[in-house]
């Protein structure tokens, strides 16, 4: 499914490349960076549509970590292996009012970030839940989800850099913005395999708690610095 998602992804970059391009055939300058931030490592490419003023961007950004601890809020103690994904398709314009180096950015995203959880007890193990304790026998694998749903997502910010100025040489992008995701969706599964009604409700108030936290999350900061090119 992950592969899936990287070819989709990839054969809109090159859609999008090959857009730019065209449009670059008229503007005669198109610029290329690497970037890195907090939504991965990935490239840009841009052209101007006005010259000094409005340039059109678009890139490709992806990261994937995994991280371990134990979720311990509000009477939960779950020892747990996460694997995040963060990956998205932005297609910007940068309005330079000044005709300089500074500018305001607007567009939006195609994020395929998500996020999963293990939280399968270890053999022989206790895990609590809401509360109360659960052998590893009566809890089964425990997994867990959290998903943005609005795939395509708006952005707003400030940044610094010219992808494509009147001239060729070096050129640097520095964003500092913020992408909209609206809230996540978090879910919780345990495969309950004793038909514990009680971890059933348990479990559905640990994904409610997770839930209420997660709503707060509207927002994904997005901080990224390029280094590229002008041809």
């Amino acid at each position: 499914m992950q592969n899936g998602n990287t070819s989709r992804n990839l054969s809109r970059l090159i859609g999008l490349v090959l857009t730019l391009g065209c449009v670059a055939a008229q503007a005669r300058t198109l610029g290329v960076t690497l970037d890195a931030g907090t939504m991965g490592l990935g490239a840009d490419i841009g052209t101007q549509l006005i010259q000094n003023t409005l340039d059109l961007r678009a890139g490709f950004t992806r990261w994937s970590y995994s991280r371990s601890g134990i979720y311990s809020k509000n009477g939960n103690s779950i020892p747990y292996t996460g694997n995040v994904v963060l990956s998205g398709i932005p297609v910007l314009l940068d309005w330079m009012p000044f005709h300089g180096a500074f500018r305001i950015t607007a567009g939006v995203f195609d994020n395929r970030t998500n996020f999963s959880i293990d939280a399968t007890p270890a053999p022989g193990s206790t895990i609590t839940i809401n509360g109360n304790p659960y052998p590893e026998a009566e809890v089964g694998s425990f997994t867990g989800t959290l998903d943005y749903h609005r795939k395509v997502e708006p952005y707003l910010g400030l940044g610094w850099g010219n992808l494509a100025p009147k001239h060729h040489g070096f050129v640097y992008n520095v964003d500092l913005g913020v992408i909209f995701t609206g809230s996540p969706t978090v879910s919780l599964y345990a495969s309950n395999p004793t038909n514990n009604a009680t971890l059933s409700s348990d479990v559905a108030s640990a994904q409610a708690s997770a839930q209420n936290s997660a709503n707060s999350a509207r927002m994904w900061p997005l901080i990224q610095i390029g280094l590229g090119y002008a041809f």
